[in-house]
C-alpha cells in the first residue's frame, strides 16, 4: 500500500507541475507578437535555404495576438483571422482552431532572448516573432455560439455527397461560374469512419468523426483537421456549415453532371 501511496503522490506531483509550467508558457505568449525573421533549423533544405530572402518578405507584416481567455487574432496576408487557441501536452505546440472551423497545430519554444519560435509541420524554417515596440489596442470578439443544428446519424451521414451549391458567411451565393468549374465536386464518408473528397482535379482520402449530440463532424487528412456543423439533412440533400460562422456547403446524392 505505501509504495501505491507514493506512486499517485508522484504522480499527482507531475501533474501539478505540468499545469504550473502550461500555465507559466500560456502567460508568456498572452499579448501581441509581430514577426521579426525566419531562422532555418537543422533540417532545412537546400529549397527553404534559396527561398529565405522571398519567405521574409511574405511573412514580414504577419502579428499575433494571443488573449488570456483562449481567444486569438492573427493578421496577415491581406487578411484577419479570429479563433481559439490552446497549449497541448507536453506543452511544446499550440492548437489553433479558426471561427471556420479549420484547426492546425503549431511547435513553438521561446529562446534565450524570450522571442517566440514557431514551426509548422516538418518544416526547416521557423518564423521568429518579437514583442512590438509600441503595444496595440487590440482585442478579440467573442467566441461565436454554436450554429442551429439539426440531430443525424452517422448512417444518414454515410452516403456519397456531391457539391451543388455554396453561400458565403456574408449570406452571398457564389456564382454559377464558380460552381460550374467544381461541378462533379464531391465528398464519400464511409461508415468505417475513412472519407475520399474529389475537388477539381485534387484527391483527399482521410478519416471522419461525427458527435450525434452535438452534430459536429470533424475530417482529418495530412494532419490537419475541419471541424463542421449539421445544419439540414433530408435523405437527398445535406447542408454543412464551417465552423462556428464559415460558410454553408449544400449537397445532394445526385451528381449536378447527372441532372
Amino acid at each position: 500500500m505505501r509504495k501505491t501511496l507514493v506512486t499517485l503522490l508522484l504522480l499527482a506531483g507531475a501533474v501539478c507541475t505540468y499545469a504550473q509550467d502550461v500555465a507559466e508558457l500560456k502567460s508568456k505568449l498572452v499579448g501581441e507578437w509581430v514577426f521579426d525573421t525566419m531562422v532555418l533549423t537543422e533540417e532545412a533544405s537546400e529549397e527553404e535555404k534559396s527561398k529565405l530572402e522571398m519567405m521574409n518578405n511574405i511573412m514580414k507584416n504577419v502579428s499575433m495576438f494571443y488573449q488570456e481567455d483562449g481567444r486569438y487574432l492573427m493578421d496577415g496576408f491581406g487578411k484577419k483571422e479570429e479563433g481559439n487557441w490552446s497549449i497541448e501536452e507536453p506543452g511544446t505546440h499550440i492548437k489553433f482552431l479558426n471561427d471556420k472551423g479549420q484547426e492546425n497545430n503549431i511547435e513553438f519554444k521561446f529562446d534565450e532572448n524570450g522571442m517566440l519560435h514557431t514551426t509548422v509541420g516538418s518544416s526547416g524554417a521557423a518564423m521568429r516573432l518579437m514583442r512590438p515596440e509600441e503595444s496595440s489596442e487590440i482585442s478579440v470578439s467573442a467566441a461565436p455560439g454554436p450554429p442551429e443544428v439539426v440531430k443525424t446519424t452517422v448512417k444518414e451521414l454515410s452516403k456519397k455527397w456531391y457539391m451543388v451549391s455554396r453561400i458565403k458567411a456574408n449570406g452571398e451565393t457564389i456564382s454559377e461560374t464558380a460552381l460550374a468549374l467544381m461541378a462533379g465536386t464531391y465528398i464519400d464518408f464511409k461508415e468505417d469512419g475513412t472519407y475520399s473528397m474529389h475537388l477539381m482535379i485534387m484527391d483527399e482520402e482521410g478519416t471522419w468523426t461525427f458527435d450525434e449530440e452535438s452534430s459536429k463532424l470533424i475530417y482529418t487528412a495530412n494532419g490537419e483537421s475541419k471541424v463542421w456543423h449539421v445544419v439540414g439533412i433530408s435523405e437527398t440533400e445535406l447542408k454543412l456549415i464551417q465552423g462556428s460562422k464559415g460558410d454553408t456547403f449544400i449537397y445532394s446524392t445526385t451528381s449536378p453532371k447527372e441532372e
